[in-house]
């Protein structure tokens, strides 16, 4: 099962409500919602197509999202913090735009699981990582320092879902 589709999964569960995606590609995760009653948010540094309210944001900027506090029942976030200079500062705004209790799926590769801790010993590099020379993740993110930095912003972790064995993704549900 691809990570977007355990991420659709636990937000079928959820009441509906306003979703962000941030870093939302073509909107993959968007568009299965938008059939199910969310109110849906897009944010990314490339122009996305078709039927979400979308804005393009460069998320390492530095600058405050362009949403007002409390916004949203629901933050989605994948694949997007290795690719960011400050992760800490977004992690910070996301904590700014979600509503209290709301709902925080973050994904990232998980740089410490039995494939990725091959290639860096052997290859001195963590998979998914600078696979793509045009636009190449650059910074990997542990386990640990993930849940501090999620606890240091005022998140609390829910589940945490990290497969040594398997090539999967690093996935972390929170809330406010």
């Amino acid at each position: 099962m691809k990570i977007n589709d355990l991420v659709c999964l636990d937000l079928l569960k959820c009441k509906s409500g306003k979703i962000l995606d941030i870093g939302c590609g073509q909107a993959e995760i968007l568009n299965r919602l938008n059939m199910i009653g969310f109110e849906i948010f897009g944010l990314d540094k490339n122009e996305v197509y078709g039927n979400i309210s979308f804005k393009k944001f460069d998320l390492n900027s530095m600058k405050k999202l362009p949403y007002k506090n409390n916004t949203f029942d629901y933050i989605v976030c994948t694949e997007v913090l290795g690719y960011l200079d400050n992760p800490v500062f977004v992690l910070k705004e996301m904590n700014r735009i979600l509503k209290k209790g709301g709902r925080l799926f973050l994904t990232t590769p998980g740089v410490e699981n039995i494939y990725s801790k091959y290639l860096f010993l052997f290859k001195n590099r963590f998979m998914h990582f600078f696979d793509d020379i045009e636009n190449p993740q650059t910074h990997p993110l542990l386990l640990r320092s993930l849940r501090y930095y999620l606890e240091e912003v005022g998140f609390k972790i829910l589940r945490i879902r990290d497969k040594f064995f398997s090539k999967d993704s690093l996935y972390i549900k929170a809330k406010k």
